[in-house]
C-alpha cells in the first residue's frame, strides 16, 4: 500500500481562492467517505522528491481538518506523474476541475434535500424497513 504523508504535500499557487464551507465538505468526508481522490504528482529535484497537488485543493483541506496525516493511493489519492514537468498541464487540469462541474437546478437541490430527510429504512416500523 502506499502511502503519502499529507503534509509533505505541496499546494501553491491554487486558481480558486475561495474554497468555501471546508467544515461542511470534511462533515460529508466523514460520513460518506471521499468520492473523489485528489491528484498528486510528484517529481525529483535536486536530491529532495517533491510532491505537489494538481486536483482537488477544497478535499485536500477536508482531509486536514479531518486530522488524516497519511494519505493512501486509491483511497485519497491518485498520481498523475504525466503532469510532473509540465506547469501548463497541471495548471489546465485544476481549471478543467473546476470549470466543467455542473451546478444542480434548483428542482434537483430539493429532490436531493428531501432525499436526505427521509429517515432511514431501519428507524422505520417493522413491516416498512424491508428492502
Amino acid at each position: 500500500m502506499e502511502t503519502v504523508n499529507i503534509n509533505e504535500v505541496l499546494v501553491e499557487n491554487r486558481m480558486r481562492r475561495d474554497l468555501g464551507d471546508i467544515d461542511q465538505l470534511s462533515k460529508s468526508i466523514s460520513e460518506n467517505g471521499l468520492i473523489q481522490p485528489i491528484v498528486l504528482t510528484s517529481f525529483q529535484e535536486n536530491d529532495l522528491m517533491i510532491i505537489k497537488l494538481v486536483a482537488g485543493h477544497r478535499r485536500y483541506e477536508a482531509l486536514k481538518k479531518l486530522g488524516i496525516t497519511t494519505l493512501v493511493h486509491a483511497e485519497h489519492f491518485l498520481w498523475r506523474d504525466d503532469l510532473a514537468t509540465d506547469e501548463y498541464r497541471r495548471n489546465a487540469v485544476e481549471l478543467e476541475e473546476n470549470l466543467r462541474r455542473k451546478q444542480m437546478n434548483w428542482a434537483e437541490e430539493v429532490q436531493g434535500n428531501a432525499y436526505t430527510a427521509l429517515p432511514s429504512r431501519a428507524s422505520l416500523p417493522e413491516p416498512f424497513n424491508k428492502a
